[in-house]
């Protein structure tokens, strides 16, 4: 039964009668999967170095042990301290797994695609489903071009035209 305790004991007998009960250990019984979240990156687009932030609940009798976090691109995963071509590559965070932050990032790219993947993991081996979030690091910078049909005085505005775009996988944000 779920969240119940259970206790092990052994008992023995020798040949000549004598008997000995011990109890060794009391287990826990739990089959709650916890659940996890990604909180950073939140973004579609970023241009600066971010950490990977979230959080993890395990519901009772459950208890939080680790998190998994894997960064990767469409064809290597970050270890913690290069790129690996042999994916998938689970980062393991045991500080504070209720509310996690991973800061050994790598030296993003501009242009490149980034996934973040998480799931949490109890002490009796229940997973979490996984959560990932993707984010582009975008460092080009937006260009703009307007042609005016025009001499410089007008009343009429609508002639005005202009297109912007950057030269990465960006989106223009104002125009």
């Amino acid at each position: 039964e779920d969240g119940k305790t259970y206790q092990v004991l052994t008992m023995s007998t020798d040949a000549a009668g004598n008997y000995r009960q011990q109890t060794h250990a009391s287990i826990v019984y739990d089959t709650n999967h916890p659940a996890v979240a990604i909180i950073l990156p939140g973004a579609d687009f970023y241009k600066e170095t971010l950490s990977m932030t979230g959080s993890a609940i395990d519901a009772s009798p459950g208890q939080l042990n680790e998190i998994l976090l894997r960064i990767s691109t469409a064809t290597q995963d970050w270890t913690g301290a290069a790129w690996t071509s042999a994916v998938p590559y689970w980062i393991s965070i045991t500080n504070s797994p209720s509310n996690w932050v991973y800061t050994s990032t790598p030296a993003w790219q501009n242009g490149t695609v980034y996934t973040v993947t998480a799931k949490s993991k109890d002490k009796a081996g229940n997973e979490s489903v996984e959560a990932s979030r993707s984010f582009t690091y975008d460092l080009a910078v937006p260009t703009v071009s307007a042609t005016v049909t025009f001499a410089y005085r007008t009343k009429d505005f609508s002639e005005l035209r202009g297109r912007a775009g950057t030269n990465s996988a960006g989106l223009p944000s104002q125009l």
